[in-house]
């Protein structure tokens, strides 16, 4: 299972700091044993020499309840467990004890660690004279020893605390830029906000990787501009593409494969519940234009042809020229039948106004119209083009009796 790094610091810190605390507990308990054992033996030392000055005449006059007398005001101020002369031969001339207590089962325990017994010769120029033996209590030196260890633990709970509280500020140092570079780092990739940029941090290798993310940013919101410009060019280009291909470049109308398109998507939304139209216009008399006034008038009697239609439909309708001098168009859907030949009306009469051209010349524009409907007249889009086509030549038939399709008026 993996561990975050604020739980692995935590933990390893936290390990350090006891680790710590205890090797200064241990070191500060046995420097304290160290010297709990100089002064008690210090003590007992002096305590024996007092009592051995103390004795001396006694011990010289062989008086020996003076000597006991002697002994025992030691023994009542020190606190003291036990006093003993003994003469040169081993024998003990006097001694006083104090009652034992709770602490004489301790004493047994302690004599190894701590000093409890001491002596010195009653006169030091005559150590053969006899010695003064000394035996002191556990109860203070129990006292002073737990005093040193309270010492001890006060000290470890308090190293303990202070490394502790150092470790959480090293932590926090270390986890609080990182844990905001990761929050950055999540709601920049959620966001894709690449404008986004680090704090700076207290820590000089923090703040290098600061900055360098920084830097690292700069370049993918760089990179990720040119892409989108790159990607909005793309479809500037497709859109244009599209538009060429699917569009007339003389009129703008759609073209006869659009147009196509668009009668299948009206087919396949009919399927037999409305009925659709489809017109196939024809404009008269664009050769006659073309070999009397050349291409490029001819071109501007298409496009002529081409407003004028545009204008007479609805925004709905799809309006394309197939070729040459014919169009088409798609009234989807078809509402009533009756309204085809008013319609057809409303574009012959937008035809009717001249196109100048120049100051000496005018065109009089002229269509052809037929139409077809789905589904008595065709189910498809061939045939209904075919269908509409032959009603159209039928109508440019029936219209041949006009002087003429296309009339140049010359004006002064």
């Amino acid at each position: 299972m993996r561990r975050t790094l604020e739980q692995t610091l935590h933990r390893g810190l936290r390990s350090a700091a006891l680790w710590t605390a205890l090797c200064v507990g241990g070191l500060g308990a046995l420097g304290s044993l160290a010297v709990l054992q100089a002064q008690a033996k210090r003590h007992l030392d002096l305590l024996a020499r007092t009592v051995a000055y103390s004795v001396e005449a006694a011990v010289t006059f062989r008086d020996a309840e003076a000597a006991r007398e002697a002994m025992q005001a030691v023994l009542n101020r020190e606190e003291l467990a036990a006093i003993r002369i003994e003469l040169g031969d081993g024998r003990v001339f006097a001694a006083v004890e104090r009652a034992s207590g709770w602490s004489s089962s301790l004493e047994a325990g302690l004599a190894q660690w701590l000093p409890l017994q001491a002596q010195a010769p009653v006169l030091p120029e005559d150590p053969g004279r006899g010695r003064v033996h000394v035996q002191t209590s556990a109860a203070p030196l129990l006292w002073l020893l737990a005093a040193y260890l309270g010492v001890a633990l006060a000290t470890v709970a308090g190293t303990a605390g202070l490394v502790l509280a150092l470790a959480r500020r090293v932590e926090r140092q270390i986890t609080t830029p990182l844990d905001t570079m990761r929050r950055l780092t999540r709601s920049i990739r959620a966001d894709r906000a690449f404008d986004r940029r680090a704090p700076g941090a207290d820590i000089e290798e923090f703040h290098a990787l600061a900055e360098d993310f920084n830097a690292l940013l700069g370049m993918v919101q760089a990179h990720e501009a040119a892409l989108l410009r790159q990607q909005e060019l793309l479809a500037q280009h497709n859109q244009l593409l599209r538009r060429e291909a699917f569009s007339d470049t003389l009129t703008g109308l759609a073209n006869r494969a659009r147009f196509r398109q668009e009668v299948a998507g009206a087919l396949e939304r009919a399927a037999g519940e409305h009925e659709l139209a489809v017109l196939f216009i024809d404009a008269d008399g664009l050769k006659r234009v073309n070999d009397l006034h050349g291409h490029a008038i001819g071109d501007r009697l298409l496009q002529e042809v081409a407003a004028r239609l545009r204008g007479a439909l609805r925004d709905s309708d799809c309006v394309a020229r197939l070729g040459g001098d014919e169009y088409a168009v798609l009234l989807e859907p078809l509402l009533q039948r009756e309204h085809l030949p008013l319609l057809v009306a409303k574009i012959q009469a937008a035809m009717q106004a001249p196109l100048p051209v120049d100051a000496q010349l005018s065109l009089q524009p002229s269509v052809s119209v037929g139409w077809a409907i789905y589904p008595s007249e065709g189910t498809d889009v061939d045939a209904l083009l075919a269908r509409a086509d032959e009603a159209m030549y039928a109508n440019k038939r029936a219209r041949r009796a006009s002087p003429r399709e296309l009339t140049d008026e010359a004006t002064a």
